[in-house]
């Protein structure tokens, strides 16, 4: 089974497909690999209000994780343990 990541805006539950286009339906997002790809696109295309979303298979859960922990996780090459939300 897969593991995709993609991102929810938080006040209206929508899924970022593309600039501009939010869907209803998590399938129809635009996904990522892993976490640190996500947060890189959000930071890059300066998104913000958004939870980044795990989906694997029929299951959906919000993903927690601390930036700053994710930022010493590039530097060091190992995986941060996911504690805080959004991005």
């Amino acid at each position: 089974m897969q593991v995709r990541i993609v991102l929810r805006e938080k006040k209206t539950g929508r899924y970022y497909r593309d600039r501009d286009e939010w869907v209803s339906n998590a399938y129809d997002a635009l996904t990522f690999q892993n976490i640190l790809e996500a947060e890189e696109f959000c930071r890059h295309h300066a998104l913000s209000g958004l939870q980044l979303i795990q989906q694997s298979g029929f299951f959906f859960r919000s993903l927690k994780y601390r930036p700053a922990a994710v930022a010493t996780a590039r530097r060091d090459s190992t995986v941060a343990s996911p504690t805080a939300v959004s991005c």
